[in-house]
């Protein structure tokens, strides 16, 4: 192979954008999710009790983590801080739609915020630009 193939394979993406893309697709996938809650709270008495909370509180909590997580996310804003509850809200969202089959929804979003954790915002941030 010769001159841009044969870098685009051996060299392979830098970490930078790989970053800016993994937080993106979490943020940009959670999002609607959260801006959903926030639009219709009806489904706040019909959800699942938590711990030690109401569903009611259980509800709220997740609107706010899902809402603003998913916009840390995209801004790359306290990145590393905002994926606690998201790992948090995502565990606890897994355990309870956990389906015969070990599948759930939230668990592409569990495994993606454990990545942003571990890997950090990157040089396309605001923590970057200001910390």
């Amino acid at each position: 192979m010769d001159g841009f193939m044969a870098q685009f394979f051996t060299d392979g993406i830098s970490y930078d954008w790989t970053a800016l893309l993994l937080r993106w697709t979490v943020g940009f996938a959670l999002l609607p999710f959260g801006i959903r809650k926030v639009r219709d709270t009806s489904g706040a008495d019909k959800f699942h009790a938590v711990l030690v909370f109401s569903p009611k509180i259980s509800f709220y909590l997740a609107m706010t983590i899902e809402t603003l997580a998913s916009i840390c996310m995209i801004l790359g804003f306290c990145t590393r801080f905002a994926a606690i509850p998201g790992i948090c809200n995502m565990a606890i969202a897994t355990k309870v739609s956990l389906g015969p089959s070990f599948t759930s929804p939230a668990l592409p979003f569990l495994l993606g915020f454990i990545s942003i954790l571990i890997s950090g915002p990157g040089k396309f941030s605001l923590d970057w630009l200001f910390f």
